[in-house]
């Protein structure tokens, strides 16, 4: 845990002090602890933004949230690993394999994030235009909030990485004039309300913004970073950023129930990496 020091540091600095979820050596709980933690301080900037874009997301966050609330409303921190336990014991009751419970097994992030960010209501509509006339039409949905950046030969802004990964060309005609069909992933201004970029862990670093702009249009719709997850020597921890770009570490090992500052997100010298760990997951918002 901090040191008193440390926590009136961390408070001077930013004005407030940041909580995030303790690590449980008997579940391994370090997966849940970063992607929570995350979640739980982005709730706790716009409570009402949150419960009405993510109560209904899926059978995951209500009660999420309720536990949240409680911390709120009552200082109940322990209402924080609560919301852990919950989570946990829910996914390993339906998958042991994939969510175990134990003190010798982690958590697949990944799947993790799949499961927490998976929606029937909240989607990407995937359209298929033409490349020469105003054909369109429906190609169907992309129900997961999560994407697989592609191995970069130089780096890229996350933002046209995305735009690329998202507009292909596909081999079939248009039926109206015989060009090109051009698959593309939509994006709108109330769905979805988050989604999850995994950079590739070879070729150049993608280069990690603190806002996308996705859309086009009237459609056209801002996210921002709200986290990074980082994994290193079976183990994981995150960064935080507010909606004023300060940023916040969380290891839920050494840091325990605070996270520290680390001042603007602009002075980050180094977003993909810290304490020897890499950045495998970025969580965008527009809430």
């Amino acid at each position: 845990n901090l040191t008193k020091k440390q926590r009136t540091q961390t408070h001077q600095t930013t004005g407030r002090v940041l909580y995030g979820l303790i690590w449980n050596a008997d579940t391994w709980s370090c997966a849940y602890d970063s992607v929570l933690t995350i979640l739980y301080n982005s709730f706790m900037e716009n409570v009402q933004s949150w419960r009405d874009n993510m109560f209904s997301y899926n059978e995951h966050f209500p009660n999420m949230f309720q536990c949240w609330l409680q911390v709120a409303q009552f200082g109940s921190l322990d209402k924080l690993e609560a919301s852990t336990a919950d989570l946990q014991t829910t996914l390993h009751s339906r998958d042991p394999e994939s969510f175990p419970r134990n003190s010798h097994t982690g958590t697949d992030i990944i799947q993790l994030i799949q499961e927490l960010f998976m929606s029937e209501d909240q989607t990407f509509v995937i359209k298929r235009n033409c490349s020469s006339c105003d054909y369109s039409v429906n190609a169907g949905v992309h129900h997961s909030a999560t994407w697989y950046l592609p191995e970069l030969r130089s780096s890229k802004q996350i933002g046209h990485v995305l735009k690329d990964l998202w507009s292909k060309r596909k081999r079939a005609q248009c039926p109206v004039c015989g060009h090109v069909l051009v698959r593309r992933i939509i994006v709108n201004k109330h769905s979805p309300p988050c989604f999850v970029v995994c950079p590739s862990q070879r070729g150049s670093a993608v280069t990690i913004t603190k806002s996308v702009s996705l859309g086009e249009g009237l459609d056209k719709t801002i996210y921002k970073l709200k986290g990074a997850i980082y994994f290193s020597d079976a183990h994981f921890s995150c960064r935080f950023i507010d909606k004023a770009g300060n940023t916040f570490y969380h290891d839920g090992i050494t840091t325990g129930r605070y996270c520290t500052s680390e001042g603007q997100f602009a002075q980050i010298p180094d977003i993909h990496n810290i304490h020897g760990k890499k950045a495998i997951a970025l969580l965008y918002s527009r809430l």
